[in-house]
């Protein structure tokens, strides 16, 4: 550094040359001794450029809180049921190593932190894990659960505040899918007793909850609707005859989808035929199932 500015002083002195020129133009000569005055000027601008790109170039303290280790991190989150934070960011982005040493060393930020299990993804060295999460832009934090479903993302530099009151909102949302999700273990039991009974209101109230988590952000959710409305349309596919009429367009489709699969070719219906049409087909195809059962 600071031959390279003895350099441009020099450059500047034989040629009349303003400085921010010769600094930016690229060029360098071999330099020869300068004044006293031009030596004093010399110092003040090394410390000057010292103070303002030291701060850039320095890497950030480490946090032991965080890793890289993405798959095993994720399993102490379905473990634990803490919700877990992604950070890609890459070396060359400067945003991204200023946050590094500037918000996310905020004591604020680091206490909300603690409230999460995290991982630092580097987008160069890990470019599989940053294109199943879609990372466009750096730095990206993103907040998943344990089952490696996204919750909360947020892309671009920002201050302990701003960045604190994300934390806070991504904490919100995890506690809200974690309680969702305690829910659900207790609804799937319901459900799954209910499809045993010989009550067809009973039967029928399930496959109607099947059919809405079919349509749920959480994957647990799909997996259960999927494995048991495949096993209750084999069983009984006229419980599925009613929602064929169903107020929801994306309902119907799922309820004549599955009722092909079962019944054929021949299970032949318009899930965007109007109301009366679509009666005249139920009543064929309840007619035709009872007469088969019988």
């Amino acid at each position: 550094m600071r031959k390279m500015l003895t350099t441009l002083l020099n450059r500047r002195r034989r040629r009349k040359e303003p400085l921010i020129q010769a600094l930016f133009s690229g060029k360098f000569e071999t330099p020869y001794v300068v004044s006293y005055r031009n030596e004093l000027f010399l110092n003040c601008l090394l410390i000057l450029c010292t103070f303002l790109f030291f701060p850039l170039l320095a890497p950030a303290e480490p946090d032991t809180g965080w890793t890289t280790d993405f798959d095993k991190t994720l399993h102490g989150a379905a473990e634990s049921g803490h919700p877990l934070l992604l950070d890609f960011s890459a070396t060359w982005c400067g945003p991204c190593q200023m946050m590094a040493r500037t918000t996310l060393q905020d004591s604020n930020v680091v206490q909300k932190l603690g409230s999460f299990l995290k991982v630092k993804v580097d987008i160069d060295a890990n470019a599989a894990l940053a294109e199943r999460f879609g990372i466009h832009a750096v730095p990206t934090f993103v907040v998943v659960t344990g089952d490696g479903e996204e919750m909360e993302r947020t892309t671009g530099m920002a201050d302990a505040a701003s960045f604190g009151g994300w934390l806070n909102s991504a904490l919100s949302t995890a506690a809200f899918s974690a309680a969702r999700k305690e829910a659900f273990q207790k609804e799937k039991e319901t459900v799954a007793r209910q499809l045993k009974e010989s009550d067809p209101n009973a039967q029928s109230k399930s496959v109607e909850m099947l059919l809405d988590y079919s349509f749920r952000k959480e994957k647990y959710y799909r997996d259960f609707a999927e494995a048991n409305l495949k096993t209750t349309v084999r069983a009984n596919p006229a419980l599925f005859l009613d929602f064929l009429n169903h107020q929801k367009l994306a309902v119907r489709i799922l309820a004549s989808n599955l009722l092909r699969d079962q019944l054929g070719p021949d299970f032949a219906f318009d899930p965007w035929a109007g109301a009366a049409a679509r009666t005249v087909m139920i009543d064929k195809w309840k007619a035709r199932l009872a007469a088969k059962a019988n």
